[in-house]
């Protein structure tokens, strides 16, 4: 397997892990629409054993973003980048899978016991529910936002500004879901309040929410296949890693051979200093002409030139 194949698988899986949990967020609204034609022990039976199957889907939705993170790391080392987004992101998942994990031994207590006619005291752990899956969504969320920074990194590392402002966006949405989610479980998520009013109210909170939480893992898948697509074109792109080698030693210094003094006499020293050009004449002293050169001839009393010609051509 090639080195960007297993950062590539990993997205890969982490693609298929929030499309199964957009078809979890569409399986708990229908669940949650046939509470409302629930006559008898048989349904109520039915409707928990549903539950505790949804909750195996989300055990699967968690172990695969588990699995697409560990094969990410490896990456991130290549790259010199920091693995503490990684390593932050497989601790929040596993405690989201810890407690879906609970919660799905609960829920399966719970229908075997309605089933058989069994009653197993749970009363405590029942009390616990809402506080331990508000824990698991803080976790579940911080592992998405971990997924979003390592994609950043690869977006600062390929210089790829498009991909690093998507990545920017997904993860402040992010962080606005998790508010959201926070106000609607301690409002209308857990049951307080009754009358018409409050139940209508948490009707459309409840479907806001779920919209939101859909549509932000449907963002996620995009931002993973775009950043799948980038890996790809990336490995047909020469690389070369920083190798850092030993300085090459210095060579010592040479020492210059010391030069004997010329010794000359007092006449080859001035014939070798004079200069080569002539010395200028003394003040008043008549022009001397050089050799093989005649001085131009002062002829005033010739008459000029009658065609208009230059008078040196004549």
């Amino acid at each position: 397997m090639s080195v960007i194949a297993r950062p590539r698988r990993g997205l890969r899986l982490m693609t298929v892990a929030v499309g199964l949990m957009m078809l979890l967020y569409v399986l708990e609204l229908l669940l949650a629409l046939w509470t409302f034609s629930i006559s008898s022990m048989d349904d109520a039976v039915k409707m928990v054993t549903w539950m505790a199957r949804l909750r195996v889907l989300n055990l699967a939705v968690d172990a695969l973003l588990i699995v697409g993170v560990i094969d990410n790391l490896g990456e991130l080392r290549r790259r010199r980048a920091s693995q503490a987004i990684g390593i932050v992101g497989l601790a929040a998942l596993a405690i989201a899978f810890a407690i879906h994990g609970w919660s799905y031994q609960l829920l399966a207590d719970v229908a075997t016991s309605l089933r058989t006619g069994h009653v197993v005291d749970r009363a405590a752990e029942i009390d616990k529910v809402p506080t331990r899956m508000f824990l698991a969504t803080v976790a579940y969320v911080i592992g998405l936002g971990s997924t979003v920074l390592m994609v950043r990194m690869y977006a600062l590392t390929e210089d790829n500004l498009g991909l690093r402002e998507q990545a920017r966006n997904i993860g402040g949405m992010l962080v606005l879901l998790l508010g959201c989610d926070t106000f609607y479980r301690f409002t209308y998520g857990l049951g307080s309040g009754t009358g018409v009013a409050m139940v209508s109210y948490g009707m459309i909170a409840a479907i806001g929410v779920a919209v939101f939480w859909f549509w932000c893992h449907r963002q996620l898948g995009h931002l993973y296949d775009t950043t799948r697509y980038l890996l790809a074109m990336s490995s047909h792109m020469p690389a070369a890693d920083v190798v850092r080698s030993a300085p090459a030693p210095r060579p010592a210094p040479v020492t210059p051979a010391p030069i004997a003094p010329v010794t000359t006499d007092a006449s080859t020293a001035t014939t070798a200093a004079a200069p080569s050009v002539a010395t200028p004449r003394a003040s008043g002293a008549p022009l001397v002409p050089l050799a093989g050169i005649a001085p131009p001839r002062a002829d005033t009393d010739a008459p000029p030139p009658t065609d208009g010609g230059p008078r040196l051509l004549r």
